[in-house]
């Protein structure tokens, strides 16, 4: 004699449980059951490790489903650029350049503006750890930074488009979209948008 239960899944056991193919999920579940009936209620310890047992099983299966969607993302990604002309630069020497030049703003205090000319921000610091950290001079503020992710991602969004995009849609935070338009020899604004030349 059979019975039907319900179970209700978190968003991570759902994941689990659509990974394990159709015909072998009952099988799964009669496993567990009598694992868990197997296993000694008198010892603490041994439901503990068998609890954590479970607990990193489940966080490996997440894992090795999170790696899956990474490497399917990243061809994909690559499978889009290669379709389109898409300019290339070598995008460590680009950053390379940009510290050097973000290093030489500090000590030289160079001062840009926003696009619409209302705040006006310099370089506050370059840390070792490679982030450049802006001061907005209206207000005073020295926090906002940026690192080598952001830079790159910004230019190879401009690059995916052939060198010219829309201001604003290159770095999501316009304080350091205006650092790196106006730290980079050859980007320009032209017309609402942001040129590479």
């Amino acid at each position: 004699m059979t019975s039907k239960k319900s179970i209700y899944l978190s968003d991570e056991m759902l994941s689990i449980w659509d990974s394990i193919p159709v015909d072998e999920r009952g099988e799964v579940i009669r496993k567990a059951l009598r694992d868990y009936a197997n296993q000694s209620d008198d010892d603490p310890n041994l439901r503990e490790i068998r609890k954590i047992e479970i607990e990193l099983e489940n966080l490996q299966n997440s894992f090795e489903q999170i790696k899956k969607n990474v490497a399917h993302k990243e061809m994909r990604l690559e499978e889009l650029r290669g379709e389109k002309n898409t300019m290339t630069i070598d995008y460590e020497s680009e950053w390379d350049n940009h510290l050097d030049r973000a290093r030489e703003a500090e000590r030289s205090e160079k001062i840009w503006e926003s696009y619409a000319g209302r705040a006006e921000y310099r370089v506050h610091a370059v840390s070792a750890d490679e982030r450049v950290y802006l001061e907005n001079i209206n207000t005073g503020r020295t926090t906002s930074n940026y690192q080598k992710g952001t830079f790159t991602l910004g230019l190879r969004r401009l690059m995916d488009r052939g060198g010219r995009i829309k201001q604003g849609d290159m770095i999501p935070v316009n304080m350091h979209e205006y650092a790196v338009v106006s730290l980079h020899p050859r980007l320009h604004l032209r017309g609402g948008y942001i040129v590479f030349e």
